[in-house]
Order: structure tokens, then sequence, then C-alpha cells
């Protein structure tokens, strides 16, 4: 029971990570094509199995402990993103509670209420 319980959790989690990158994503290109001083803020509970996230040319990447093992689920955007999540500075996913997009320089920033950089 327990077993099928943290398999079905582990389930839920993965589901709501796909459904970030995607809004994540296509937030990404919205503000992108809606140009300068556009943004928009998403709220989300981040589950805990993220220790970590990054983004680099048109890559979000979710670093995430799968059944005890480091994975990673990359999501591709149509537009160059950048940004900072602040998950190792002592704090954790679930200390994230809204996530901001907005157009900057050449591309999209994502961040959150944990702070930009």
């Amino acid at each position: 029971f327990f077993y099928q319980t943290k398999q079905t959790q582990e389930d839920r989690d993965i589901a709501l990570i796909n459904e970030i990158g995607e809004d994540l994503t296509q937030g990404a290109e919205t503000i992108y094509y809606a140009g300068d001083y556009s943004q928009k803020t998403l709220t989300h509970n981040l589950p805990d199995m993220i220790y970590n996230v990054s983004m680099q040319g048109r890559e979000l990447v979710f670093y995430i402990t799968l059944k005890g093992r480091q994975s990673e689920m990359v999501y591709y955007s149509d537009v160059p993103v950048s940004g900072f999540f602040n998950i190792t500075d002592g704090y954790n996913a679930q200390d994230i509670s809204h996530i901001y997009i907005f157009k900057g320089g050449n591309g999209t920033v994502i961040c959150t209420n944990l702070g930009c950089e």
C-alpha cells in the first residue's frame, strides 16, 4: 500500500511539473511577443521533488529527485528565456508561491517571489 501511495504522489507531482513547465514556456512566448513592459504572474505550489531549476537559451530544466534518483525534466521555448529560482540558497521548492515572467533584454525573464537576479 505504501509503495502504491508513494507512486501515485510521484505521478501527481510529475503531472504538476508538466503543467508548470507548459505554463512557463507558453507564458514566456506570450510576454515576448506582447512587448516591453509586459509581465505575467503564475501561482503554483511546486512539488518538493524539485531541487533546482535552470533556464538558458530556449531551455527550462527542472532538476528532480524521482524514486531516489536525480533526473531532469526539460521544456523548450520558442523564445529565449533566462531567470532565477532561488531554491539552493536555503530555500526549497515549497517556499515558491509566485512565478513572474517579464520581458527583459532579448528575451523573457522568469523569477519567483524569492527574488530576481
